[in-house]
């Protein structure tokens, strides 16, 4: 492998008929550097979409932390991104363009969900209650 570059590859494996709720299933991956047996990195995610596991590694460059205040989420992360705030219904509340850092509004009660995008695509989903 050579840094920097990305790679897909695209893994099935049978889900098992007792599992109630795909949300708890968990996808570890590690990269080995088989010279020296070390874990040079490693990902947790969760699998997305109703019958299949699809899952997206999200690496460091696409990292992203959320802490609530009141009725504001602040957002921290790398590059450009987009953080969209929906409540329960699934409306819109709030969106914000932002590189590094930003404040979006949540509702005071109840639950929102933000949703992050970089480069198109969702990084991270927050749910915060």
């Amino acid at each position: 492998m050579v840094a920097d570059e990305h790679y897909a590859h695209t893994y099935t494996v049978p889900v098992p008929s007792n599992v109630v709720d795909r949300r708890n299933i968990h996808v570890i991956g590690q990269i080995i550097d088989h010279s020296t047996g070390y874990i040079v990195n490693a990902m947790s995610v969760v699998p997305t979409g109703k019958d299949a596991a699809g899952v997206s590694v999200m690496d460091s460059a696409n990292r992203v932390k959320a802490f609530r205040t009141g009725n504001l989420c602040c957002l921290t992360g790398d590059g450009p991104m987009r953080a969209d705030v929906y409540n329960v219904a699934g409306m819109l509340i709030d969106s914000k363009a932002f590189s590094g850092s930003a404040t979006v509004n949540v509702p005071r009660k109840g639950a929102a969900i933000i949703r992050v995008v970089k480069d198109g695509r969702t990084i991270k989903v927050f749910k915060m209650k």
